[in-house]
This record gives C-alpha cells, structure tokens and sequence, in this order.
C-alpha cells in the first residue's frame, strides 16, 4: 500500500504541492506546518523560503522513516502525531499551513478544524489542496470527507473564513482546488 501511495504522490502531487507552497507566500521566520507531507515535497519547496520552524506531521511511519532519512530531516520538526491534537504547537503560533489530499481522512472533520483554528496565527493562512473529481467515486470509509461544500462548512463551523478557487495546473491528476482558511476574514 505505501509502495502504491508513494508511486501515486511522486507522479501527481510534486507539482501540486510545490505550486501550493508558492501559493502560501511563506515569509522568512514564518513557522510552516504541513499535514501529510508524504515523499516531502512541500517540506523541501517550503524549505526555499527559509521559514523559522518547519514541522511535518505525518501518520505513515513508512513516509516518517524516509523523511528522517532524507537530506532534509536536520531542518525539520518530524511529528507522528494525529492532526486532531497538536498540542506541541502554541495556541496561534502557525503562519503557514498545507495540508494536501488530508482533508478527506479527517474524521470527525469538525474536531481537526478546530485544531486548526487553534493553532492558526490571527494573520495566518491554511491551505487545504483537494482533488475531489479524482475521488469522488472513492470507498466512503475511507475517504470520509468528498464533498467541498460540506468541507467547507465544517471549517466555517469553527469560526475559520474559507474560500475556494480552482488551481489549473494543465492535468486533472495535477490542478487542484485550494480551499484557503484563514481567522481573519480580509486575509
């Protein structure tokens, strides 16, 4: 299965999860968390923008143990923890925050949102890169979260603003749509 996902991450999600990070704005100082990373290609795109404190969290101990050995495991924070609960991060100490095909995992999606808005700096961004055409007809038990509309209610419940838009980035395996949160609704 990690063969599989590994496989399916390299060839569609690199230039997704570069083109996001470039999105992001990341200042340098800026602490950086994403959720996810995988193979860490966002973690090694984010690295360019020389951010205070980059962390990963990531679930798969397969990915956790390639990132550890990787050449960029001494510049960042690798976490096995669940997204539901990240008390190693302050309340609003987050600037910049990827997720990238996370969101249809998160279950009950309402309780990671409010994680999120937890650590979610007042002046911070959140970007949530969804593919939902790729799996729309996907197992329900698994990828829980499918629709955008409810996604995006589940984020607004928690007080965060959330906006949409759809990236083209030339191939359906590789546009996405990126649903941006933010505490501060002119940000």
């Amino acid at each position: 299965m990690g063969a599989i996902a590994r496989r399916i991450m390299t060839a569609n999600n690199r230039v997704t999860a570069e083109d996001a990070v470039k999105r992001l704005s990341i200042a340098p100082g800026e602490t950086f968390v994403e959720l996810g990373p995988g193979s860490g290609w966002g973690l090694r795109a984010a690295l360019a923008f020389l951010p205070g404190r980059v962390v990963a969290v990531e679930i798969s101990e397969q990915f956790r143990n390639e990132l550890a050995a990787s050449e960029i495991a001494d510049q960042i924070d690798l976490r096995s923890d669940d997204a539901r609960d990240l008390g190693f991060l302050q309340d609003q100490s987050v600037q910049r925050l990827l997720a990238l095909n996370v969101v249809y995992f998160l279950d009950p999606l309402v309780d990671y949102a409010r994680e999120f808005q937890r650590i979610l700096h007042p002046q911070g961004v959140a970007l949530m890169a969804c593919k939902p055409d790729l799996i729309r007809n996907v197992d329900g038990g698994v990828f829980v979260n499918v629709e955008m509309a409810a996604i995006e209610q589940a984020f607004a419940a928690v007080g965060l603003h959330t906006r949409s838009e759809f990236i083209d980035l030339g191939h359906p395996r590789k546009s996405y749509v990126a649903l941006w949160l933010t505490a501060n609704p002119t940000e």
